[in-house]
């Protein structure tokens, strides 16, 4: 059976890194399936002008789709929004991707060799780096055993021998996830950039909350006046700093990436004045006692 392999990535409102996402992907994989939705539609941004230009690049590799995705309750139907992607993909192997995940063309290569050794069945694992209030530190996770350890994640990639399939909160299910098919590369990295950028953090965080994401701890904000909700999501993204699992990052960078210079804070001002306006509240009050500053 020959080897293809298809990038599966499901986006909204992506195009900050969506080029440098998947300009070097797309060099390798043989189809790349995009899915752009929300609850409220496609993409707002630019994300469709970036995927109309990287197909000039690469005809008849990208496969794009958009929709609108929501469930009955209006949250986001993310499982969905998969399953559509899925239901286009063309490859024996499927790599899971995301609009703010970057590869190095060193990683990418190790990568699809390793597919290569695996292929026809495996399910593939390597460590997520990501970063975490500036490119200079990132986020690690600890557990009884093992204090720090770089965050895997979803499964980065499977067979479609397995039979996936996405349930309603967008995790990949297959017939057989057992350690026997599973391979972990300690020497290949994904760099995860999604902590980077104010509105960012304040979009993600309420839509989890609305789309009951948080659980029962958050069912008072969700239900509750929205401005509440608002302040609270602006305070705890001040409060990152005080989150004890940042380390200093030594590492290489992709090299489209190296330059940025990206942090958590990045547009903090303007959302700042955005949100007040749109949910009429105050909340520089709030940003100064945290020792932040809006003119």
């Amino acid at each position: 059976m020959d080897l293809t392999i298809s990038l599966l990535l499901a986006v909204y409102n992506g195009e900050e890194f969506l080029k440098e996402s998947l300009e070097v992907p797309l060099k390798y994989v043989d189809q790349a399936v995009v899915v752009d939705g929300s609850p409220s539609g496609p993409s707002s941004d630019g994300t469709k002008g970036v995927i109309d230009e990287l197909s000039l690049a690469y005809p008849d590799k990208i496969q794009y789709t958009a929709g609108t995705f929501a469930n009955e309750d209006g949250t986001w139907a993310t499982g969905t929004q998969k399953t559509v992607a899925l239901s286009h993909v063309t490859g024996n192997y499927v790599i899971q991707h995301e609009a703010d995940m970057v590869y190095s063309e060193q990683d990418m290569e190790r990568l699809i060799e390793a597919i290569g050794r695996c292929h026809p069945r495996g399910i593939i694992y390597f460590p997520l780096i990501d970063f975490w209030l500036t490119q200079d530190r990132i986020r690690l996770y600890s557990s009884e055993r093992m204090y720090c350890r770089p965050r895997v994640g979803v499964i980065p990639v499977f067979s479609t021998a397995y039979n996936p399939f996405y349930g309603p909160t967008a995790e990949v299910h297959l017939d057989d996830e057992s350690i026997s098919n599973s391979v972990y590369l300690h020497d290949i990295f994904r760099y995860h950039y999604g902590w980077m950028g104010f509105r960012r953090q304040f979009n993600k965080h309420l839509r989890n909350v609305l789309g009951r994401r948080w659980g029962e701890e958050m069912e008072a904000y969700r239900t509750g006046p929205r401005e509440d909700l608002v302040k609270w999501i602006v305070g705890h993204i001040l409060d990152y700093p005080t989150y004890p699992y940042a380390l200093p990052f030594m590492g290489q960078e992709p090299a489209s990436m190296r330059d940025k210079r990206l942090s958590y804070l990045d547009g903090m001002a303007e959302t700042i004045l955005e949100l007040e306006d749109e949910y009429h509240t105050s909340l520089r009050g709030l940003v100064i006692e945290r020792g932040g500053y809006v003119e």
